[in-house]
């Protein structure tokens, strides 16, 4: 009798710093540091170590990002989601800013939604977003290797991808999403280019 063993190399879901630094100077700019502070303040003392040792080329535990903006939202007296959608939008349109802006908006419509796995692999260090049935009017992605992702960063996710064909100049982007067995798909359409 054989007996096989797969070692599984569990890997927190972790957020960029870069991405949640900026999301945080967002949501300075909004709401200012007095709310920042008091949703800082709200979390463990182990939280709030790892948000003040936060680098940009570092990484942050995803949920420690999401327990940081509900803290916030609670503190602003906002819904979660409705503050999610904001520091998600907001963000990508604060990260892809300048040249970066005028570049996707000459990208035609498949090379740009290749492009959103790569955004995406910069953004989170679990499981693999892909493009699939890209069309001029609308993609497919596919993440797959994190099954489990939370509601919430589902939501921040669709909110970033509405917010990449945004700027890229796509008119009334919008991304449902639903769970499919082990695989979470987003469903982006747009009308044309604007």
């Amino acid at each position: 009798m054989s007996l096989q063993c797969k070692v599984v190399n569990f890997i927190e879901p972790q957020l960029s710093g870069a991405i949640l630094l900026d999301q945080i100077s967002v949501l300075r700019e909004r709401y200012g540091q007095a709310k920042i502070d008091a949703a800082i303040a709200a979390l463990d003392p182990q939280d709030r170590a790892e948000l003040s040792g936060l680098l940009a080329m570092s990484w942050c535990r995803a949920e420690l990002a999401m327990r940081f903006k509900n803290a916030l939202a609670k503190v602003v007296d906002v819904p979660p989601l409705e503050l999610q959608r904001f520091v998600s939008s907001a963000g990508i349109e604060r990260t892809v800013k300048g040249v970066w802006r005028f570049l996707l908006k000459q990208l035609w419509d498949d090379a740009l939604m290749r492009r959103v796995p790569m955004i995406y692999s910069r953004t989170f260090n679990h499981g693999d977003l892909r493009a699939e049935d890209v069309t001029s009017r609308g993609a497919r992605f596919v993440l797959s290797g994190w099954p489990t992702i939370p509601d919430y960063d589902a939501h921040g996710l669709s909110y970033g991808i509405e917010s990449v064909l945004n700027v890229a100049g796509r008119a009334r982007p919008k991304v449902v999403w639903k769970r499919e067995a082990a695989e979470v798909v987003f469903t982006a359409t747009w009308s044309a280019k604007a």
